[in-house]
């Protein structure tokens, strides 16, 4: 009867842990597709920036400014 018992505590406690598992998995999953978005918009952005430094640098109206 204790063995059934046991067993039984045993089997409970190997599901939670495995919910907890699954739990903190999918929080790390979450997190991580939170973090990759994030630096995919980090990047889309500094590009954005660098090419619009590069069209300013390089419009045809600056051309006044070193002839005098």
């Amino acid at each position: 009867h204790l063995f059934t018992l046991l067993l039984i505590m045993y089997k409970l406690n190997n599901c939670i842990q495995d919910f907890s598992n699954f739990i903190s998995n999918w929080l790390k999953a979450q997190e991580t597709q939170r973090w990759v978005i994030r630096l995919a918009t980090g990047i889309m952005y500094v590009r954005y920036k660098v090419q619009l430094a590069l069209m300013v640098r390089f419009q045809p109206r600056k051309r006044q400014s070193f002839n005098n």
